[in-house]
């Protein structure tokens, strides 16, 4: 995308779909990757951006925090992303959502989990689900495995099986390089 010149990036607005409670700077921050990868290299002002902030403090508020940015953001009208991008875990996982914390009844769009090596912030599915459209990206041909299973699974046993079939345009290779 960095290399995308035909994009109107400074149309485009960035939120997360999920982040670790770590520090900015660590190799963990999903926020800290994509600037290095994508945010540094297109021209756009840190006004486009939309982080959520760990600043130390509690899940719950972090989580209270970026549902009122994203509330503020869409002030008053049907939260609905343009586009959201996901990668997808080797075990199916989305943003920050698991097996074990999957939550289709969850009225917010923000929400988060706690897990054995980091507290995490994420998206909820209903609001992942509330976008137009959905990229899930699954590079390399490790990925092929678990999108087999994706794709023929009937008992949603995996957080990607809940993504909006009508809306989710998938991106993988089951090439070997």
């Amino acid at each position: 995308l960095a290399k995308e010149r035909k994009i109107p990036w400074k149309k485009v607005d960035f939120f997360f779909g999920d982040e670790r409670c770590v520090g900015k700077n660590s190799r963990y921050s999903n926020i800290n990757m994509c600037k290095k990868n994508l945010l540094k290299r297109i021209p756009i002002s840190k006004n486009q951006i939309y982080e959520i902030k760990i600043n130390n403090k509690k899940p719950t508020k972090i989580s209270q925090e970026y549902e009122k940015k994203i509330k503020k953001y869409f002030f008053g009208k049907k939260i609905s992303f343009d586009l959201m991008l996901l990668g997808i875990g080797n075990d199916g996982h989305i943003a920050s959502i698991f097996n074990n914390n999957i939550n289709k009844t969850n009225k917010n769009n923000v929400d988060f989990v706690i897990k054995k090596n980091f507290t995490r912030i994420t998206l909820t599915i209903r609001c992942i689900n509330n976008s137009k459209n959905i990229f899930l990206w699954a590079p390399g041909y490790k990925k092929n495995k678990i999108v087999k299973k994706i794709i023929n699974d009937k008992n949603f046993k995996y957080p990607a099986s809940f993504l909006n079939k009508k809306k989710c345009h998938l991106f993988y290779s089951n090439k070997k390089k």
